[in-house]
């Protein structure tokens, strides 16, 4: 569904023929293919995605996580903060020897 939103270009392929004669004919040919096939939606590299819109083309966009936002940047580094603290090995008893 997705690949078909994308739409379809033209894609020319030349092709040359040799005559008995040696004379060589030139021709080119078009055929229309999707711009992303399905597996190409699929496979679209890690925290990219399409932006579609109205009948612009299909545009391949790098998404930034939530957490690189300016907005939550706070959020990010107080549980950064409370993380780091909770991770902490313990000390005596519980270490391995």
């Amino acid at each position: 569904m997705i690949s078909r939103m994308c739409g379809e270009v033209d894609v020319e392929t030349a092709g040359r023929s040799h005559g008995s004669d040696g004379a060589v004919t030139r021709s080119v040919s078009r055929r229309r293919i999707p711009v992303l096939t399905p597996g190409q939606v699929r496979t679209l590299r890690r925290w990219h995605g399409l932006v579609l819109y109205e009948e612009l083309r299909a545009v391949e966009a790098a998404l930034p996580g939530w957490w690189e936002l300016r907005q939550f940047r706070s959020r990010v580094e107080r549980a950064r903060a409370g993380f780091a603290m909770t991770s902490r090995r313990p000390s005596g008893a519980d270490r391995r020897r």
